[in-house]
């Protein structure tokens, strides 16, 4: 048996199931007396009981459920419903529910960035922020996620942002919205950490003190190359800092050094057998040295196009590129001198790497059976460079189909395909 009580009494009396939930009391309630369901909120001594919850487990020896009934006002109740169906109705709310701490809870659990348009007074309190942070749109994609985290925090007031708890966990899981942060918090040493080992680019919202801390810096180059910028010039001119930016990436990193440190021919040849690309960054004298421009090309053939026009005869830099080319269209073949263009063994070694090489290579090699093969091994588009004849040899064909013929082979194995392909029956004779 249960029985509902209220302020003013026994409300009713219910005959319950064992496999009752409290949803399921709700319903009888409103049979009972006509109460919506939206309006009830049932009580077992301080704690509010949900829809999912089981009757069974609150009855007491005697089999007897005692529950009190608590009235929500109608408009509450009504926008609770709104708000859980779609959270961006808050946007819609009239001024006192948007005030109604529970109705912006609902919704800023579901989605953190309606926050915006809660009461100023619901903007300053942290467990709200709080709640809009960690359960902003139950997001499974990282890019979504940081994005609610800090439009959260951009709507929130200046108490949450001075709140310690609220910011640590902003930053875990948004290292930028330290940005938000109270100027006392972005001279944290823990809350900084915490930011730029989430993102290192975060460095740039941490106070100037911390921008000096080896550490810091340290992980804020080892997630994001590009916080060098914001290090100090000490730390900036300082070679674990730089060699660690640089190995991270992007080489561009290298514009934010000091040009002495670049001039260190130890240093640099660290730098370019880390990311050969860097050598783009590097003074002018090392793109004319040879030792420098073997050592990058052996890290990225790309890095063919930063050396000098000089070193493009030379056919061990130029082989050693085209051997170490890690790119998926343009080839270090095209930097080369022209007489390589039609050596046939490195335009070989070129198209064994990338396919599109064979755009470069001199006109005679194009009617080359092996090097049309061998491009076409690699990228079945090389066919679009060879000459007319080339295209009638039957390998050279086949090569080129083979991609289309997988793609087929795959759909036709498809449960898609599978499913929509026609069932032929063959028709019985009259």
């Amino acid at each position: 048996e249960v029985n509902v009580v209220g302020l003013a009494g026994c409300v009713c009396r219910l005959t319950g199931e064992p496999s009752w939930s409290i949803g399921d009391a709700k319903e009888a309630i409103f049979e009972a007396v006509q109460i919506p369901c939206r309006e009830q909120r049932l009580v077992v001594g301080v704690e509010e009981l949900s829809d999912d919850d089981a009757l069974s487990s609150l009855v007491e020896e005697d089999a007897t459920v005692y529950i009190t009934l608590v009235r929500r006002d109608p408009l509450q109740a009504l926008w609770l419903e709104r708000v859980e169906a779609d959270a961006e109705e808050l946007e819609d709310a009239p001024a006192q529910i948007r005030a109604d701490r529970e109705v912006v809870m609902k919704a800023v659990r579901q989605i953190g960035w309606v926050l915006q348009h809660a009461d100023e007074a619901l903007r300053s309190d942290s467990e709200v922020v709080l709640a809009a942070m960690t359960n902003s749109g139950a997001s499974t994609v990282k890019e979504v996620g940081e994005y609610a985290v800090l439009a959260a925090l951009r709507c929130a007031e200046l108490g949450p942002r001075s709140d310690r708890k609220v910011i640590m966990a902003a930053v875990r899981r948004a290292g930028k919205s330290l940005r938000y942060a109270e100027d006392s918090l972005r001279a944290d040493p823990e809350i900084v950490m915490t930011a730029v080992a989430q993102d290192g680019l975060a460095l740039h919202f941490a106070a100037d003190a911390l921008k000096s801390d080896r550490q810091i810096v340290l992980q804020a180059v080892q997630k994001a190359g590009l916080a060098l910028q914001y290090a100090s010039q000490e730390l900036r001119e300082d070679p674990e800092v730089v060699l660690c930016a640089v190995q991270r990436g992007p080489p561009l990193c290298l514009a934010y050094t000091s040009q002495d440190l670049l001039a260190n021919r130890e240093f640099a040849l660290q730098i370019v057998k880390a990311e050969g690309l860097a050598l783009f960054y590097l003074p002018e004298h090392w793109k004319v040295d040879r030792e420098f421009v073997m050592e990058a090309v052996k890290s990225n053939g790309a890095a063919l196009s930063a050396a000098a026009e000089e070193l493009w005869s030379d056919r061990e830099i130029v082989l050693q590129a085209v051997q170490q080319d890690e790119s998926a269209g343009c080839s270090p073949l095209k930097f080369a001198a022209e007489h390589l263009k039609g050596d046939r063994e490195v335009v070989l070694a070129a198209v064994r790497s990338n396919g599109h090489a064979l755009q470069y290579a001199a006109p005679h090699l194009l009617a080359d059976r092996q090097v049309a093969i061998e491009a076409l091994r690699r990228t079945p588009e090389a066919l679009l460079w060879l000459p007319p004849a080339c295209r009638q040899d039957r390998q050279v064909l086949f090569l080129s189909a083979a991609p289309r013929r997988a793609k087929e082979r795959a759909r036709e194995r498809s449960p898609t395909f599978l499913k929509r392909r026609p069932r032929w029956r063959s028709r019985s004779r009259q």
